[in-house]
């Protein structure tokens, strides 16, 4: 059954053609222009609308759980969007049987929530759009990635293997998550983003 009231409506920002899509979409299906970032902004939307629930809430609790809810909304949605694109990319750059290995979820596995692990495996197809990040930004989408395993899988408790990350952290405790520092990881992941889709699409043409 299609679900209409799930439709993600867009606007292509090349030829202006509206469409609606499910969750994900690389290119618009008038012009063809890569629609990567548009889906994205989307998403940073969505995102943004949690984020000012969670300031708006009146209980510190339900607060803290909303923040945490968008926060790991950024890892979800910036690993789906790094692995989609190697897929695609794989898809059409390499032969059919390995393409076939490189694409297997077994070959892939959460490479895409480890910043050195996706940029290997994008490095392979010629691209690293985790360089148009400062050293600074791409500290802090690393320490935020590993914040996301707290929150999603430790109620926010912070545990050794965060703790080695985070120096200022300790087993046991709750991590600090504030809105302003989830905004932060919006935009980081949204320059991203936009990034990927400035390099991935231009290898496509030149392959």
């Amino acid at each position: 059954m299609w679900r209409e009231d799930l439709l993600r409506q867009l606007t292509c920002n090349v030829c202006s053609r509206r469409y609606g899509v499910y969750a994900i979409a690389l290119f618009c299906p008038d012009c063809g222009a890569p629609n990567l970032a548009v889906h994205y902004r989307r998403e940073c939307d969505l995102i943004e609308q949690q984020i000012t629930l969670a300031r708006e809430a009146s209980e510190a609790e339900l607060s803290f759980r909303l923040l945490g809810n968008a926060h790991e909304d950024v890892v979800t949605a910036l690993e789906t969007y790094l692995k989609t694109v190697y897929r695609f990319l794989v898809g059409k750059l390499c032969q059919v049987e390995e393409a076939a290995k490189l694409k297997s979820a077994k070959a892939i596995g959460n490479a895409f929530q480890n910043i050195d692990r996706a940029r290997e495996k994008l490095a392979k197809l010629g691209i690293d759009p985790f360089a148009g990040l400062s050293d600074d930004d791409r500290d802090y989408l690393r320490i935020n990635i590993e914040k996301r395993h707290v929150l999603g899988h430790n109620l926010g408790l912070a545990d050794e293997r965060y703790a080695e990350a985070v120096q200022e952290a300790q087993p046991g405790r709750t991590v600090v998550l504030l809105a302003d520092e989830v905004v932060r990881f919006v935009e980081i992941a949204r320059r991203l983003v936009q990034y990927l889709e400035a390099q991935a699409f231009p290898v496509i043409d030149a392959a």
